[in-house]
């Protein structure tokens, strides 16, 4: 059987990647790895490849809650509350010509998709795994001031949670 917190996250990735450009407004294929979104995004790769949006779907470690439910026939269920991190990041190229700075419409672009993605899961439905229910989304960090200075990387954290039941 695979683990409730596995099904919950396959699930929020499908969601994210169903319409993107449509949802959030950029296109991208959500990374259900995540070990490494805290690096910079680098030059190397394919051409072209620092131009693209990347989301890292990462569970909250901190912030897994098992919960026993028992019914009035004396039935056990457990209670999985389960949160992510879904992380999204851009290496950042345009510039303004006089001083260097980045542009700031492209950081609002990419806040607003951060935004989105947040308030896209309030109370909804996941589309392969109905019995997850919708437990929180939150903006947690949109313009992350290190990686914005040190890479030229915009790094925004939306965080949603949705609790399962299973049977004991």
């Amino acid at each position: 059987m695979t683990a409730v917190i596995d099904q919950i996250s396959a699930a929020i990735a499908v969601d994210l990647d169903a319409d993107p450009v449509t949802n959030f407004g950029f296109a991208f294929t959500t990374d259900q790895n995540g070990g490494d979104w805290d690096l910079p995004l680098t030059d190397q790769g394919a051409p072209g490849s620092e131009q693209l949006l990347t989301v890292d779907l990462v569970a909250v470690e901190d912030d897994m809650d098992i919960a026993s439910l028992i019914a009035a026939d004396g039935t056990k269920d457990i209670l999985h509350k389960c949160t992510f991190q879904v992380i999204v990041r851009k290496r950042l190229t345009e510039r303004i010509e006089d001083t260097g700075k980045l542009l700031f419409s492209a950081v609002q672009a990419l806040t607003a998709c951060v935004e989105k993605i947040a308030t896209y899961f309030v109370g909804r439905e996941l589309s392969t795994l109905a019995a997850a229910s919708w437990a929180g989304s939150k903006v947690e960090s949109i313009r992350y001031p290190a990686t914005l200075r040190e890479n030229s990387q915009f790094t925004g954290i939306a965080r949603i949670t949705y609790e399962m039941t299973e049977r004991a």
